[in-house]
């Protein structure tokens, strides 16, 4: 009883320590929830502040872009600005050509407001360009300026973030920082850390990067106490605004209650022993009484004299009684069921050997049957192997018969192009023939022609003897007559004149008839070798017709060759287009068989792995038959101790 009482209370124990977890795990979460949601509202608060001066800052942009061809009309607008709102140091406009507008600031002539980062940035944003903080020289205030782009220039405003962190709420223990979107810190309780003048802290530079880091994790703060951080995003600018608080604030809730769960476990303890003391003594009696009769009960069946005819003596209305109750009805039922079992356990003994004997005989049928079945397995798996290896075979051939075909066509197509070519070619010998018939007639006439020339220069050089003769008389006559004149005197003078010229006349004809008789000669021997020249041209062209008229003859039985090759070709072409229609339908059978033979294959497999199971079934059929012959034999022993 005492191990119970232990049990109780180091259950106890465990399901408050785990109620002690889910309970921290809650108040943790509360408490992260709580801190997070402060965290948001400061940074509303700073998303607000910032809000409403950059609507007094596009509110300006307004009423710059309206007169920005006379700028001198914004001053008053400007400076009414600034008296009405504490949070405003400074507002003006300049124009992109470096004209300028404030609401009190005087800018000194030199002074060239396009170069600084508030324009330069607002002129390269769409939207409004935030500046780092920084501490204004002449007021010692920390600031920040604001800008927007408009028509012709840029609008912008100096902040005195002062205002901001003055009027930010302070947390009830523990401190906020202000970090900016490029990470410098602008608000930190430690002077050291926060801005001040042009010297700003990196947030990484602090405790680590703590305050830049996402983490439920606590750190060391800057003042060496561990401390939590919550941190917020502003929406309008994407500072970041950072929640410290001590880990032993953060904790002082979780702490409480398990201080609380600590003193509860205590007293619960306590009074958990007093009860179960009681309630063991009340309960140790009669429980015992009763294991006495239990183990008098198991020793007489251990020992084989087991008396069924054994009650328990305890009767109460509490759990105990309905326990002693329940033995006495238990012993009941086996008197009762225990002859019975030793019928019912002779009876499977004799069927239980008959079923032995029968399960072997199935097992040996099976056997055969399974062998036969896996031998017609192995046969339709082969057979399906052969198919399949005999389809690829076939499509083998279909794909070389598919090459003959294509191999054929274009055969076809080439006899056709050198069909055609030969009959051109011999359309061009024949007509080359013809021209060589003509050029030989040509030939022929010319040489007749030829010897007509030589003839007529014969002719012409006998002319020219004749003119040759007649001329030297006629010089002869000439001379005569020159001395006839001479001898005439005054009287022959004229006459002399007229023999002088018939002289000349006959010694020009006699020097013209000498040319004749020369370009004749070169004539006669030109025309010469022109008909020694056109006797062989004759005889070559003679040669050239013979052979042409053998080329024409090879023509076209080259001709005849290729038509009785087309013939052939056709022919070919007709078997392969039989040999491919043929190859469809062998692959198509092929393809059924195939799928016949795998659907076989797969069948008597399917038949073998079923007549497997069965042997395996009547094996474990035959054992549990065997087991339950055993275990037959073993109850009709065990339940012989009972009287």
């Amino acid at each position: 009883m005492v191990g119970i009482t232990f049990m109780v209370l180091v259950l106890f124990v465990i399901n408050s320590f785990i109620s002690t977890y889910e309970a921290k795990k809650r108040f943790k979460n509360l408490a992260d929830a709580e801190y997070s949601a402060t965290a948001d509202y400061y940074a509303e608060v700073v998303d607000n502040w910032f809000s409403k001066n950059e609507a007094i800052l596009k509110s300006t942009a307004s009423s710059a872009s309206a007169n920005v061809d006379d700028i001198s009309k914004l001053r008053p607008i400007l400076a009414d600005i600034v008296d009405n709102n504490s949070t405003v140091s400074e507002i003006y406009f300049v124009k992109d050509n470096n004209e300028m507008v404030f609401g009190y600031y005087e800018a000194p002539a030199d002074f060239i407001a396009t170069g600084r980062p508030w324009f330069t940035g607002a002129k390269a944003t769409s939207g409004v360009y935030y500046t780092e903080p920084y501490v204004d020289q002449i007021s010692g205030a920390l600031c920040i300026s604001l800008s927007v782009a408009t028509k012709g220039g840029v609008v912008g405003i100096d902040l005195d973030l002062s205002a901001l962190t003055n009027d930010m709420p302070k947390p009830d223990s523990g401190y906020a920082v202000l970090i900016t979107s490029g990470g410098s810190i602008v608000v930190h309780p430690d002077e050291k850390y926060a801005l001040s003048g042009d010297v700003a802290t990196n947030v990484n530079d602090v405790v680590g990067g703590a305050y830049a880091k996402t983490s439920s994790d606590a750190f060391k703060d800057y003042n060496g106490k561990l401390s939590y951080v919550t941190a917020a995003t502003v929406k309008s600018n994407d500072w970041v605004i950072g929640v410290v608080t001590p880990k032993s604030v953060y904790d002082k809730p979780i702490n409480d209650m398990i201080s609380l769960f600590t003193v509860l476990l205590i007293i619960f303890c306590v009074f958990a022993a007093v009860v179960v003391a009681v309630i063991s003594i009340k309960l140790t009696k009669p429980l015992l009484l009763m294991a006495k009769k239990v183990d008098k009960i198991v020793s007489g069946i251990q020992n084989g004299e087991c008396d069924l005819t054994e009650r328990v003596d305890f009767s109460a209305p509490d759990e105990i009684g309905r326990i002693a109750s329940g033995i006495n009805k238990l012993m009941d039922e086996l008197d009762e069921l225990i002859p019975e079992s030793k019928n019912a356990a002779s009876n499977v003994s004799g069927h239980s050997e008959e079923l032995v004997s029968i399960s072997e005989q199935l097992s040996n049928a099976i056997t055969g049957i399974s062998t036969a079945v896996e031998d017609i397995a192995n046969g339709a798996t082969q057979q399906a192997t052969d198919v399949q290896s005999a389809s690829d075979n076939v499509d083998q051939i279909g794909v070389a018969i598919d090459g003959v075909a294509e191999k054929t066509s274009a055969l076809n197509d080439l006899a056709k192009e050198m069909k055609t070519a030969s009959m051109d070619t011999e359309r061009q010998v024949r007509a080359l023939q013809d021209s060589t018939l003509t050029m030989v007639e040509g030939i022929e006439k010319i040489s007749d022609q030829i010897k007509d020339t030589s003839r007529a220069v014969d002719s012409i050089n006998e002319k020219v003897s004749t003119i040759s003769e007649i001329a030297s008389q006629t010089n002869l006559l000439s001379l005569n007559a020159s001395i006839e004149a001479a001898r005439a005197g005054e009287m022959g003078k004229g006459f002399a004149v007229v023999a002088e010229e018939i002289g000349k006349l006959a010694i020009n004809s006699a020097e013209a008839a000498e040319r004749i008789r020369e370009e004749m000669e070169g004539l006669l021997t030109s025309s010469q070798a022109t008909v020694e020249e056109s006797g062989k041209v004759h005889e070559l062209t003679v040669s050239q017709q013979n052979d042409l008229n053998e080329t024409t003859d090879k023509i076209h039985d080259l001709l005849d060759q290729i038509n009785t090759t087309i013939d052939h070709i056709d022919s070919i072409e007709h078997d392969v287009e039989q040999c491919v229609d043929a190859k469809k339908t062998i692959v198509d059978t092929m393809e059924s068989l195939a799928a016949i033979s795998q659907e076989n294959a797969a069948s008597t497999q399917q038949t073998s792995a079923a007549t497997t199971e069965i042997t395996g079934t009547i094996d474990n059929l035959s054992t549990s038959a065997q087991d339950l012959h055993a275990v037959a034999n073993e109850l009709s022993q065990s339940l012989s101790i009972f009287k």
